[in-house]
């Protein structure tokens, strides 16, 4: 195991996926872009369990407040689809990560030791998390590069945030693997 792999995944539960990503080496991160990506963790959060809540038919309110929760859901897709129509589309990359960082493929060395990993983990999401990192390790495999970077600046909020949604993850993989697997 590499010293970044170790750094990034020994202690900590991670997943792979391919998401749209990019790295803009030697950015900073953009002011707010900590809580607007908490604020896009938790809003993902609740449109993906939103329908896993048992729901007490005999409270009228419930309905309302369904019907509410649907039409949040239709406009936060509309505003993801205007969204990802003006910005340009990132490109879907192999990721590897946890609470902790990322591991991606890089089609060229990156130009800086630090920088702003934009991940965008939803199409209903109107923009990508913006996440600061710091490089902490590389390895040429081919014409490209991987590259271990851990996340830096975190406030408790977001850490978490993302500790939880990399676990929601983490936990579908497993299950689809298990279905997958059956007779």
């Amino acid at each position: 195991m590499s010293a970044g792999e170790d750094a990034l995944f020994g202690d900590a539960l991670g997943c792979e996926e391919r998401l749209p990503v990019a790295f803009d080496a030697g950015a900073a991160p953009a002011p707010g872009s900590a809580s607007r990506a908490a604020m896009l963790l938790r809003a993902l959060a609740v449109m993906e369990d939103g329908g896993e809540v048992e729901r007490d038919e005999a409270d009228p309110h419930i309905a309302e407040m369904a019907r509410i929760e649907a039409k949040l859901d239709l406009v936060l897709a509309l505003l993801g689809a205007v969204a990802a129509a003006r910005a340009p589309a990132l490109p879907l990359v192999a990721l590897r990560w946890s609470r902790l960082g990322a591991r991606l493929r890089l089609p060229a060395p990156p130009a800086a030791a630090h920088g702003v990993l934009h991940v965008h983990l939803d199409p209903r999401l109107p923009q990508p998390l913006e996440l600061p990192v710091r490089l902490v390790g590389t390895e040429p495999v081919g014409a490209e590069h991987l590259a271990w970077m851990r996340f830096v600046g975190l406030d408790a909020a977001l850490e978490t945030a993302l500790e939880r949604h990399v676990f929601r993850r983490h936990r579908r993989a497993v299950a689809e693997a298990r279905r997958q697997s059956r007779p």
